[in-house]
């Protein structure tokens, strides 16, 4: 037997084998071959398959390990062969962050309203008359009870410093922020090769994606039950609205389209008032806004 990864135009090995397995090597991860195998009989008459047989072979991947250790450049690469049930409403998702345990994905655009689930008693969120993808939370405090309804520590450690220092609430941005970490609601974005999905970053995890691509010292803090108040310079100073801080070329944090959302919805409240949520806006600003 002699065997070809090109479709027939060449073959291995050199000289026919008697066996009819054989491995290929010097092969190409994220690669196809075409497989062909011929026999020749002891009167040297050849037979070769017909159809070749397709063969992928895998990728290596990157690990968390690899992303950490790395200069940032990774982040906001597109992530191959990751599908989720809602697939039709997700062009393409991108590298966001990675710590010791994962690797965190996010979607490359704002998900289309009518892809956007329910909270868990079936609220459904109202949509903006004046923005194709922007969406109101006014009402979605009719499903949640606040930060009681994130028991998972897991999600909880998404929103670290507010959890970890006891802050707790049951006001309307609370709710919005366990909607938004509601993991049974937003499971069809959870793919087969996905432990969960949320409606959206936090504070936290977008500025640690953030400084490490770009080097930059921005942190967050939760100071009261309220939420967040958020720092440009290590904590040297605090504030509630920040004005152009990402680049906003990068469309991994800033999404600058016409007919879309206004801004990034962040799953962590603002220290500013009870009724406010985190935004990353299309101008690189971060703020807080009314629901």
């Amino acid at each position: 037997y002699q065997f070809s990864k090109d479709n027939g135009a060449n073959w291995e090995p050199s000289s026919p084998q008697a066996g009819g397995s054989y491995t290929f090597t010097n092969l190409t991860e994220d690669t196809t071959y075409n497989i062909k195998v011929k026999a020749i009989d002891n009167a040297g008459n050849e037979t070769i398959t017909a159809n070749a047989t397709s063969q992928k072979t895998e990728s290596s991947g990157i690990s968390a390990g690899d992303i950490i250790s790395g200069n940032g450049s990774i982040l906001g690469s597109e992530v191959k062969g990751y599908e989720c049930i809602n697939a039709l409403a997700v062009n393409k998702w991108v590298i966001f962050y990675a710590d010791e345990n994962n690797i965190y994905l996010i979607a490359d655009d704002y998900i289309p309203y009518e892809y956007i689930p329910a909270g868990s008693g079936g609220t459904k969120l109202e949509r903006s008359t004046f923005y194709y993808r922007a969406i109101y939370f006014d009402h979605i405090s009719r499903d949640y009870n606040g930060s009681s309804d994130i028991t998972d520590e897991k999600i909880k450690a998404l929103n670290n410093d507010y959890f970890s220092k006891g802050y707790k609430s049951s006001e309307s941005t609370m709710c919005a922020v366990a909607y938004m970490l509601d993991v049974n609601v937003w499971r069809g974005y959870a793919g087969d090769k996905a432990e969960y999905a949320i409606g959206g970053p936090t504070i936290e995890l977008l500025f640690n994606s953030y400084n490490k691509k770009y080097g930059t010292n921005y942190k967050s803090q939760a100071t009261s039950n309220l939420g967040y108040k958020v720092s440009v310079n290590n904590g040297s100073s605090w504030v509630i609205d920040t004005n152009s801080i990402f680049n906003i070329e990068d469309l991994t944090y800033v999404i600058t389209t016409s007919n879309n959302a206004t801004a990034m919805v962040l799953a962590s409240p603002s220290a500013e008032n009870y009724q406010n949520a985190l935004l990353a806006v299309n101008n690189g600003r971060k703020y807080s806004n009314w629901w």
